[in-house]
């Protein structure tokens, strides 16, 4: 009776340890697909000609204008469709509408919406302040 126990209380150890095994390997892989499903890191076409964005999980820059460093995302929806990227500005507008990486705004945080986000498409809109300028 006790052999019954021994062996019993060892194969349960044992698949207990099986299934901790297969639930931890379950969870990274499921963290590790939803990073790389997360489409909107790439280059994209602008809405003018010869225009693109690049987005990386550090970076936005657009071939065209502005650039920054320290990139977040936040969706609006669980689709992942549509939200905002915040950056903080490593090129920026100067007063004389050019672009370089010693304009006032450099350093500082910007907004930029983001929606209609598909595998090969994305409608990106800058926010926009009529005096050019940001307030932080």
């Amino acid at each position: 009776m006790k052999s019954n126990r021994f062996y019993f209380s060892r194969t349960l150890v044992f698949l207990c340890t099986i299934l901790s095994f297969f639930s931890f390997i379950s969870c990274q892989q499921e963290a590790e697909t939803e990073y790389v499903n997360d489409c909107i890191y790439g280059t994209w076409a602008g809405s003018y000609e010869g225009e693109s964005y690049t987005i990386t999980s550090t970076i936005f820059s657009s071939n065209s204008s502005y650039a920054g460093n320290n990139l977040e995302i936040r969706y609006t929806n669980d689709a992942k469709t549509s939200g905002y990227i915040y950056i903080k500005y490593t090129i920026a507008m100067n007063s004389d509408y050019s672009f370089s990486n010693d304009a006032p705004d450099v350093g500082k945080w910007y907004a930029i919406s983001f929606k209609n986000l598909t595998n090969s498409s994305i409608s990106i809109s800058a926010a926009y302040k009529s005096d050019g300028k940001t307030s932080k």
